[in-house]
């Protein structure tokens, strides 16, 4: 994950890794942000999100340590010169981000907070999970090692690009 030839910058640089965690019980996304500069960890949970501090944090303290034990045990395994000291980091529930949503829809939910949070909270209200799928979908068609064309169906139609902007793909 930190390591390899897929990876061409510097981790240790990075202000935000996000950490989405699937709860196999319930099949739910939950999302855990590690702010790198300001030792916050963010707790998106986009089911529970109107349950209170308290329910938030008996739920996920116990992931939070277990995650950052991990990321402190890799930065110091794979990386020189990363020191990171458990005992400066907050954990951060973020509560009343959006009304609760099914749990099939919390993947999508982490997604929207992934690309609209700017270091403090997610600026946009999630709108319509249609255009959001929509829009997913462009980006991965367009990707740039995406060597595959558009599925026909996709060839002659307007897609909602990332930002709201109309793009024609194909």
């Amino acid at each position: 994950m930190f390591t390899g030839p897929s990876i061409d910058y510097d981790i240790e640089t990075c202000h935000m890794i996000w950490v989405p965690v699937e709860e196999p019980a319930r099949g739910l996304s939950v999302l855990y942000g590690f702010d790198m500069n300001l030792d916050i960890v963010h707790v998106m949970d986009p089911k529970r999100t109107c349950a209170g501090r308290e329910i938030l944090q008996g739920v996920h303290s116990g992931v939070c340590n277990m995650l950052l034990d991990g990321l402190i045990s890799c930065a110091e395994a794979f990386f020189e010169n990363w020191e990171m000291k458990k005992g400066s980091w907050s954990f951060l529930y973020h509560e009343y981000q959006n009304s609760p949503c099914s749990d099939e829809d919390t993947f999508l939910y982490s997604i929207h907070n992934i690309m609209f949070f700017d270091g403090i909270s997610v600026t946009q209200k999630m709108g319509s999970l249609d255009d959001l799928r929509k829009q997913l979908m462009v980006m991965v068609v367009n990707m740039p090692d995406n060597l595959v064309g558009p599925p026909f169906v996709l060839k002659k139609t307007n897609c909602p690009a990332p930002g709201g902007v109309n793009q024609r793909v194909g």
